[in-house]
């Protein structure tokens, strides 16, 4: 028999729910009023820097504008067998329009709904030693302009709902540029620096990369987005093992924080680097490398990085609040994926089982977890598939979500 609970009672608890907070209604609130704040912390694998994008004769930089970097680089070019030096602003040689950036905030937009306001801080050059001062050991004042200092009581006005940081390889690049010539006729990148100027170089990276983190995660409430380096040329083993390296660092830094998550840019690039191994493909894989400088992506890059990035934070942003119409289903990469496809899809109810099928296979079947969220990775048979598929989910009550594998890439 259950008993009535007096009238007062009742009134006092009406109360309490009425006007006690609930977990989220400020991220709530701040999700439907202010719409989505994505902060860039890059370097020039942010910003689409295309070295040669100048006049041959005159060696005039062919983009005026500029960002607030003044950073400068000697670049040293052979052009008709003369060698030829001349110091630059290096912004002026990106092209942030078309660098990933801008293509994950479209994602964003189109998969929320919603506008997305990119804050662009990335510099070509920038290392995470530009965000933090060792000799003080604080932080420098583009990082705290990026993300200022926060109080335990601070209400976190303004503050970004995702950090991407793309930051590391300049550590070594530094110290080692003159073991990178660029030369305009040669599609080659050679890397020959010294071990121990490598070696010195990664232990700088090894402190300076933790600081940074932990600045950003003890200071933002953000979700944290790190992507590791790919391989540009994956024919020189030095190469890719000193990229190893810079990545086993990143990955250590960025391990055990909270609501950090790391994208493995080299499971997404394999074969398609500026050269790879010549026995590790049947055909070559269309280049999502610049063929002239070996190192920087180029828009078809852009995109697949964007792409790998949205598998991170499409599911971490749905979890703070930002809600969906229907389920979204996202792949990366979108084309020419080698040996695996991964997959995410959010908009599920808690534990409901979601089939994923890749064309008219089915591929798996999975259950969301507590955020509504289920992932997969799918396996191709060899190292692409040049028909266009349709990837589909559909869960248990019904409802669908597609995303187009278009097998081989356009460009």
């Amino acid at each position: 028999m259950t008993r009535a609970l007096p009238l007062a009672a009742v009134l006092l608890v009406g109360l309490l729910l009425a006007y006690a907070p609930a977990a989220t209604s400020s991220r709530r609130s701040a999700v439907q009023e202010d719409g989505l704040v994505y902060l860039s912390l890059g370097d020039s694998v942010s910003r689409n820097f295309q070295l040669f994008a100048i006049d041959k004769v005159s060696l005039s930089i062919a983009r005026p504008e500029q960002n607030d970097c003044g950073i400068t680089r000697t670049i040293e070019m052979t052009l008709a067998g003369k060698k030829i030096k001349k110091v630059v602003d290096i912004s002026r040689f990106e092209y942030p329009e078309r660098a990933y950036p801008r293509h994950l905030q479209q994602i964003l937009e189109r998969v929320f709904s919603q506008s997305v306001t990119l804050r662009d801080l990335g510099c070509s050059g920038m290392t995470m030693g530009d965000l933090w001062d060792r000799s003080t050991n604080g932080p420098q004042a583009r990082l705290t302009r990026a993300v200022p200092k926060r109080s335990e009581d601070d209400d976190f006005e303004g503050d970004p709902d995702i950090i991407g940081v793309t930051l590391g390889a300049n550590e070594i690049l530094g110290p080692c540029r003159r073991g990178w010539p660029i030369r305009v006729t040669v599609e080659q990148l050679r890397f020959d620096c010294p071990e121990e100027t490598v070696e010195d170089a990664l232990n700088d990276l090894d402190e300076t990369a933790d600081l940074v983190l932990n600045y950003l995660r003890q200071n933002s409430l953000a979700t944290i987005i790190v992507t590791l380096y790919y391989y540009p040329d994956e024919s020189q083993a030095k190469l890719v093992n000193t990229v190893d390296r810079i990545n086993r660092i990143l990955h250590r830094a960025a391990n055990g924080l909270e609501d950090v998550h790391i994208v493995e840019l080299p499971v997404y690039f394999k074969g398609h680097g500026c050269r790879v191994p010549a026995t590790s493909l049947p055909k070559p894989l269309v280049r999502w490398i610049q063929r002239r400088d070996c190192l920087h992506p180029n828009e078809e890059g852009s995109r697949q990085i964007a792409a790998a990035m949205a598998l991170e934070a499409v599911p971490a942003l749905y979890s703070m609040g930002f809600d969906v119409e229907e389920p979204v289903l996202r792949i990366a990469p979108t084309c020419e994926a080698f040996g695996e496809l991964r997959v995410v899809s959010v908009g599920w109810e808690p534990g409901e089982q979601v089939t994923f099928r890749m064309g008219l296979r089915k591929v798996s079947r999975q259950q969301a977890d507590e955020d509504g969220v289920a992932r997969v990775a799918v396996l191709l048979q060899g190292p692409r598939k040049l028909v266009p598929l349709l990837v589909s989910a559909v869960g248990s009550g019904g409802e669908r979500a597609f995303a187009t594998y278009s097998g081989k890439c356009l460009t």
